[in-house]
């Protein structure tokens, strides 16, 4: 078995755009942080998968992970 744990953050990040000479394009971004957090598992042998997306990554989110794991 195989596990693993990740957290995905929804940020903006720069890049080029297109724009009229002498007007700068204006974005607007959310300042916020927002991300996802998941947990997920594979059987090396069966190749079975198990994901589950949590609220937060914490000891107590690991258990319950672990225990619906055991449930699979």
């Amino acid at each position: 078995m195989s596990i693993d744990q990740l957290s995905l953050y929804f940020q903006a990040t720069l890049t080029r755009v297109w724009a009229r000479r002498g007007q700068t394009p204006v974005i607007r971004v959310a300042t916020q942080r927002e991300c996802v957090h998941f947990y997920g598992a594979l059987n090396v042998r069966s190749g079975h998968e198990v994901a589950l997306t949590l609220p937060k990554q914490s000891g107590e989110m690991t258990c319950h992970f672990l225990d619906h794991l055991q449930a699979c």
